[in-house]
């Protein structure tokens, strides 16, 4: 595990005191600390009297109990970076909220050594969601052969190589940069070249932004 240069503050929204308590106890062993406020609202007061604004991560447990719809817009608002912690982790969720602008989604009760993954992932300017669920979460956003079409259509008129095409199309399907180098018969370098490329000239930073990019375009 590579060390975070500085001891990273994280700021929990749980109502859950077992919650509260599980990651304050493995923050430990961790290269974090654990600030706890039991609402959205409770975050807010306190952040706002602040002398000075400073942008902060934030983790909000994502429950009926704790979520205020208008309290979590005006959170997502602010200059934080915002991910959350959900029970029983849905695609269909994480779509919706990272359409809203949260950083990250995660099990509720991750490990200290994915929080301290999540943390480097999220400081380096990308958004945390895991593997499988990413997957899922692309071909989730395929709903339709018609949306799906207008999608590749919107690739042909970008200022892509034959090769990013075919790429995208098939990052568009779910694959991974292993199968997509299976199917194009090329190397998996050559495969995160072409990703790389992508991400740069539709302007973001991970794989998760360029899919729901290429959607809005189509």
């Amino acid at each position: 595990m590579v060390k975070m240069l500085c001891m990273t503050n994280i700021a929990l929204i749980t109502n859950d005191p077992s919650l509260a308590q599980h990651w304050i106890h493995q923050a430990q062993d961790a290269d974090y600390t654990i600030t706890s406020h039991p609402s959205i609202a409770a975050f807010l007061s306190k952040d706002a009297a602040l002398p000075q604004q400073t942008p902060q991560l934030v983790f909000v447990h994502f429950n009926s109990k704790t979520i205020e719809t208008a309290d979590f817009k005006i959170l997502l608002s602010k200059a934080h970076s915002v991910l959350v912690l959900a029970n029983q982790p849905s695609c269909v969720e994480a779509l919706d909220l990272f359409q809203q602008g949260i950083k990250g989604y995660l099990n509720a009760y991750a490990n200290h050594q994915r929080v301290e993954q999540i943390l480097q992932t999220v400081q380096a300017g990308n958004v945390w969601l895991g593997q499988n669920l990413l997957n899922e979460l692309i071909l989730a956003t395929a709903n339709s052969t018609e949306q799906t079409n207008s999608a590749l259509e919107a690739l042909q008129c970008a200022n892509l190589t034959e090769r990013e095409v075919e790429t995208a199309n098939l990052i568009l399907q779910g694959k991974s940069n292993l199968q997509i180098a299976q199917s194009l018969n090329i190397s998996e370098s050559t495969v995160k070249k072409h990703v790389k490329n992508l991400l740069e000239k539709h302007q973001v930073k991970d794989r998760l932004a360029l899919v729901i990019k290429l959607r809005k375009a189509s």
